[in-house]
């Protein structure tokens, strides 16, 4: 059972970073996670409605999404806020900054993290500073790039600041922002561009 308090005892195994492969249900039309496709078009992943939402999903969803990917995930607890909470609910509670306009989408937080770390639980425990440490990067990242602090002419494949905060996270590695375009669309059955609620 994995019940994580304020100085959690996990001692960390050292194991080869695996990339996994998902085989999506669904996929957008044109393929957006295809390589192939941003040679012509440009890579854009990730729309900037959908970096900053609030949806899919919630703490629940987010919870079943990391025990089917993971089973270890269903005894996972870590104290936050005086209590013990599920990965589910850290997630959704900490992609949202102490300031305004300093949040990020959950469920990108959530496939970010699960191709990083290929669903593993996190190091001693502490899922609460990755989660926050992801957040303030591609919060950084995406802001850097609307507030034309990044010299966009040396990214002209990237089509947007959300996709060029993916891009930086995964140090422009183009098969990882293809596995997580891919889980996105696989695990939410939905595409990451998406702009308006229907």
């Amino acid at each position: 059972m994995a019940l994580i308090t304020d100085t959690p005892t996990i001692i960390p195994t050292s194991t080869p970073k695996v990339l996994p492969t998902l085989t999506p249900t669904i996929l957008p039309t044109p393929d957006i996670c295809n390589p192939s496709q941003w040679k012509e078009e440009g890579i854009y992943i990730l729309s900037p409605r959908q970096f900053g939402a609030m949806d899919p999903g919630g703490p629940n969803t987010f919870d079943s999404i990391l025990i089917s990917q993971n089973p270890s995930w269903e005894d996972y607890r870590q104290k936050d806020h005086g209590e013990m909470r599920t990965a589910g609910v850290i997630f959704h509670e900490h992609a949202w900054g102490p300031t305004m306009g300093t949040g990020v989408n959950p469920a990108v937080l959530l496939i970010t993290y699960g191709i990083e770390r290929n669903w593993e639980l996190p190091a001693y425990g502490a899922l609460v500073a990755k989660v926050v440490q992801i957040r303030t990067l591609l919060n950084r990242y995406e802001r850097e790039w609307f507030r034309g602090e990044v010299d966009q002419s040396q990214y002209p494949a990237i089509k947007n600041g959300a996709t060029y905060a993916l891009f930086r996270y995964f140090d422009g590695n183009q098969e990882s922002l293809e596995i997580w375009c891919r889980a996105y669309v696989d695990v939410f059955g939905e595409s990451p561009l998406k702009e308006f609620d229907h």
